[in-house]
């Protein structure tokens, strides 16, 4: 892992070396052009998520559509687990991680708005009054620049849908890194910029070039890849700490037309059989 100028060191740095010192050390908040645009390596970061959007990440047909349970297939999620989704919003991902890791497991649900954690415990209360068998949900207030994560505790992080907004990836990154387990997984959900969804801002999605390469540049190895969501990359990492062996990227393959192409909208895809709207 490169070295970060976490919170700590920042005030550090101000008292030692005074603001000037500490802004050329790069301890000075996230970087922003002439135009006042915050990027990362030139990328321009996503405005963060606002209350006002969150029904609409809940919405009844958004899991059916964006085939959430081909990434959970996927993921290989089983009770006992530690699951970890940052930037958790009001639990898209959240209370499914809760049903898959039960019993005996644990899900920390980090968010930086309190409001969102609020609405995530009433999600989280309805879903128990329907009968469903989850384990609780530990609510934690994060930062910018902190996950807030148990060092060593997770066995998997999300990012779903979070990095683009990320101001300070290198710190939160760093902060990841020093909250997976020995065996832990990173696994980053990102609209896709090479085929985005027409609804989607265009700031909110990225290539799978570049997510690699961002990540990868955190001191990350990928571990593994699943290319068969309809709009989303989906990217497993593990750390130096990691057993497994690391696998090349594969090159993305659009598998439909595109909409700025000729106007042709991929049918959306058949849900499972045993599809019961989870927690919609």
């Amino acid at each position: 892992m490169r070295h970060v100028c976490t919170a700590p060191a920042a005030h550090s740095a101000l008292r030692a070396l005074g603001l000037v010192a500490a802004l050329a050390l790069g301890c000075g908040g996230p970087p922003v052009d002439k135009q006042g645009v915050t990027k990362v390596d030139g990328r321009q970061v996503a405005p963060r998520t606002t209350m006002e959007e969150a029904p609409d990440f809940v919405r009844l047909e958004r899991a059916r559509v964006e085939r959430r349970d081909l990434l959970f297939n996927g993921l290989n999620i089983v009770p006992g687990m530690t699951a970890c989704d940052v930037g958790a919003g009001n639990g898209y991902f959240t209370l499914q991680l809760a049903r898959l890791v039960y019993p005996g497991g644990k899900v920390i649900a980090v968010d930086i708005l309190p409001a969102m954690l609020e609405a995530l415990a009433v999600r989280e209360d309805t879903a128990r009054r329907r009968g469903d068998q989850m384990v609780p949900i530990q609510r934690v207030g994060g930062q910018p620049d902190d996950p807030a994560l148990p060092e060593g505790g997770c066995d998997l992080v999300l990012l779903g849908h979070a990095y683009h907004e990320f101001d300070r990836p290198e710190a939160m990154m760093t902060g990841i890194e020093r909250a997976l387990a020995p065996d832990g997984r990173l696994v980053l959900v990102e609209y896709r910029a090479e085929q985005r969804p027409p609804e989607v801002d265009e700031r909110r999605t990225i290539t799978k070039q570049r997510l690699h390469r961002e990540i990868a540049g955190y001191g990350f190895k990928l571990i593994g890849q699943i290319d068969s969501l309809p709009w989303q990359h989906v990217l497993l990492y593990g750390t130096e700490r990691t057993p497994r062996r690391p696998v090349s990227l594969r090159r993305w393959q659009p598998k439909f037309s595109t909409i700025e192409d000729d106007g042709i909208q991929p049918p959306p895809p058949t849900p499972p059989e045993e599809w019961n709207g989870e927690d919609e």
